[in-house]
């Protein structure tokens, strides 16, 4: 600033070039600030300091050997192609890591105890006696017997060569053959079967059989990881790997009305939308562990196919049917000794109980575990284990594959008391084991 002669105060003009001056010297001061600070000028070719980013040296291809960092000790890492080599080889490893997770681990875990049944039945078939169709419509039909083949799935489950598959798939077999997954081909023979339960055992005779780990079906939960491992449509494939499809556990005790045909009481089994398809019968119900914790058994389908709904029998069922069935021939009814009786509201008030949801004690065996627990007539039970007891449709599920041996809890109303008996049930007077059929 300066003040000119009037006494007014103005702005000094400085040359150009003193300005220019003045901008040049600032922006080198800027620039030894940055190499001061950075440790590198940013300047210059490969190997005089400049960084080497990756992406270039995939692809410049920079020579081996060439330092992609700064100045030595500048504390910035090397990275060299052998490095870049090893990052790769570690990025692979991790993507096969990740392809082999707990459903491909459980799958190969269970897939090699669970084999191909072969069955071949006899059926009767009628064939016209004449071609004419005059006189093919009068003579009577010639009736013959004819083999016919079928294929299922079981899973091995004890190394003596014990197998677990369904009733309907073995029932009536004249022959049967199993096939391992590792090609081998054993004849079998049925041990026993119970329609009841679709449940049966059959035996092959063997070395180094595969077995499969048996897990607990009470621990299962919906929505947990299901994967179904068996043979559909065997006969289409040239060899006899099982086929795995993979879900989740829908639902947990499902009660199956049976289309009014069916001999087998389907009660309390696991739904699943794993698919299975004819041929799964029988095969493995497997955890994220590869435990088995289910036999596949049948599909609710309008077209023949799977639609996502399909159910097997609980791990602990079968089990235990198949020591009955080994053991004693086939399963052994468990004996309690009560008869029960639903009520209607009118007589539950009469008898003084604040209810009529559950079922009147109407008789009780004499010397029957029931009366040996304390149970009286006139005792209503609400609860059998814990399940609500409307009918005796209900008590008959509540009680579904208990063993002999085993305790079912009662929980009974007597004179306005709610009482817990606990009853130890035995199996009825008369059952005797026998040996297992050889």
């Amino acid at each position: 600033m300066y003040q000119n002669e009037s006494g007014r105060r103005g702005m000094v003009r400085l040359p150009a070039i003193v300005l220019f001056f003045l901008l040049f010297l600032c922006g080198g001061l800027a620039g030894v600030l940055f190499v001061v600070l950075t440790g590198r000028t940013g300047w210059g070719p490969a190997g005089s300091g400049r960084t080497t980013t990756v992406a270039e040296r995939d692809v410049g291809g920079a020579e081996p050997g060439v330092r992609s960092t700064g100045d030595p000790g500048d504390g910035h890492a090397e990275i060299t192609p052998d490095k870049i080599a090893d990052a790769r080889l570690l990025a692979a490893d991790e993507l096969e890591a990740g392809r082999r997770n707990a459903i491909v681990r459980a799958a190969q875990k269970a897939a090699p105890a669970v084999v191909t049944v072969g069955v071949t039945q006899v059926r009767l078939v009628a064939r016209p006696r004449s071609v004419d169709p005059f006189w093919g419509r009068y003579l009577p039909p010639i009736v013959s017997p004819e083999p016919f083949y079928s294929i299922g799935s079981g899973v091995i489950v004890d190394p003596a060569g014990v197998i677990l598959t369904n009733a309907h798939v073995v029932e009536d077999a004249t022959e049967l053959k199993v096939t391992l997954p590792d090609g081998r081909n054993l004849p079998a023979r049925v041990v026993g079967y119970d329609p009841n339960y679709d449940l049966a055992v059959i035996k092959v005779d063997g070395g180094d059989l595969p077995t499969a780990e048996v897990g607990d079906s009470d621990e299962l939960v919906v929505g947990e990881w299901a994967i179904a491992i068996g043979n559909p449509f065997g006969f289409s494939y040239e060899d006899r790997q099982p086929t795995v499809t993979v879900g989740v556990i829908s639902a947990l005790h499902r009660d199956v009305k049976g289309d009014g045909q069916e001999q087998a009481i389907y009660k309390d089994m696991i739904q699943t939308d794993a698919a299975i398809n004819p041929g799964n019968s029988g095969g493995a119900l497997v955890n994220a562990l590869g435990q088995v914790v289910g036999i596949n058994t049948f599909i609710l389908t309008p077209s023949g196919g799977s639609i996502g709904i399909g159910f097997a029998i609980p791990a602990k069922t079968a089990v235990q049917v198949a020591r009955d069935i080994i053991k004693y021939g086939q399963p052994r009814p468990i004996w309690i000794g009560i008869t029960l009786t639903p009520i209607a509201p009118l007589v539950a008030q009469q008898l003084g109980l604040s209810t009529n949801r559950g079922l009147l004690v109407q008789s009780i065996d004499a010397g029957s575990p029931a009366e040996r627990a304390g149970m009286e007539l006139g005792d209503f039970i609400v609860e059998i284990d814990g399940r609500t007891v409307l009918n005796n449709e209900q008590a008959g599920r509540a009680v579904f594959g208990v063993q002999p041996e085993e305790t079912v809890r009662f929980s009974v109303l007597r004179q306005g008391r709610r009482l817990e008996i606990s009853v130890r049930v035995t199996a009825r007077p008369g059952e005797s084991p026998v040996s297992e059929p050889q």
